[in-house]
């Protein structure tokens, strides 16, 4: 799968959540997490829960902090090393 795939299922899975109708290109840097971000922690729960069934992984707990969940840009670049790693 390439990143541009990859990249556009997050935004579709982030846009759903978050009830928007389309993306702007600066949905990539929209903060998700933390006290500035747009998700709460029961929606953050969702949001892992909803890319281990795309994507086929697992995310462990100490994968779960905002370097790796935090915007649609660093969910991309999380998702393509997990999938990457598990290539043989």
């Amino acid at each position: 799968m390439t990143e541009s795939e990859i990249h556009e299922k997050i935004v579709l899975l982030v846009t759903g959540m978050i009830g928007a109708a389309e993306v702007e290109s600066s949905a990539d840097d929209l903060l998700l997490l933390g006290d500035e971000g747009v998700f709460d922690s029961v929606t953050a729960f969702e949001l892992v829960l909803a890319i281990e069934r795309e994507f086929g992984i697992v995310i462990a707990d100490e994968q779960v902090k905002p370097e790796n969940l935090n915007s649609v840009k660093s969910i991309t670049k999380f998702v393509q090393s997990a999938l990457s790693s598990r290539l043989p």
